[in-house]
């Protein structure tokens, strides 16, 4: 596909939750912003609408009442915990084997989170936790997650997460795993 709103940037509208880095592209298909690395930096290619890493990943979750403050609305801390449930269904679902990084010494360390709290929601409510991929480096990946209730945005966030060995270095993200993404 052809992309008419294709150019270069170097920020985007803070209202999204996302940062980008320099030489970036944005493309407003689909009716929201997609990100893309530039095709002129080596080595990185603008991905298809047609790429799994663009697509994006819905996990519904409902609020219990555990989840809730004194206030009846869920506690602002939840809100991390849904996004990483929802983080760590992605990676599962196009096939990054957590447990295998793991024996392999390699594990995803939560780097920067940015949030906005937008809406509250509160118990019983049906959220969706939509989730896809705004940039990839040789260790780094950052996710933009947002939280839904039917049409209302509750909570948006960019989650930069790095590969770290078992000493806590910061290691490239293994060439298997960066071609699922």
């Amino acid at each position: 596909m052809e992309y008419e709103h294709l150019y270069l940037i170097t920020k985007i509208n803070r209202s999204w939750g996302l940062q980008v880095a320099r030489r970036t592209c944005i493309c407003l298909e689909w009716g929201m912003p997609r990100l893309f690395r530039s095709p002129y930096v080596a080595g990185i290619q603008i991905m298809t609408q047609d790429s799994d890493a663009l697509k994006k990943h819905i996990f519904p979750i409902r609020v219990y009442y555990e989840d809730t403050d004194m206030g009846g609305v869920v506690y602002h801390a939840n809100y991390l915990k849904y996004i990483e449930r929802a983080r760590s269904d992605y990676v599962r679902n196009i096939g990054n084997d957590q447990n295998a990084m793991r024996d392999a010494g390699i594990v995803w360390v939560v780097r920067k989170i940015e949030a906005e709290y937008l809406a509250t929601a509160k118990f019983d409510d049906e959220l969706q936790i939509e989730t896809w991929i705004t940039a990839l480096s040789g260790a780094r990946l950052t996710m933009a997650q947002r939280v839904t209730r039917g049409e209302t945005e509750v909570f948006t966030a960019s989650v930069t997460a790095v590969c770290m060995n078992g000493q806590g270095k910061p290691v490239r993200l293994p060439a298997e795993i960066r071609a699922l993404m």
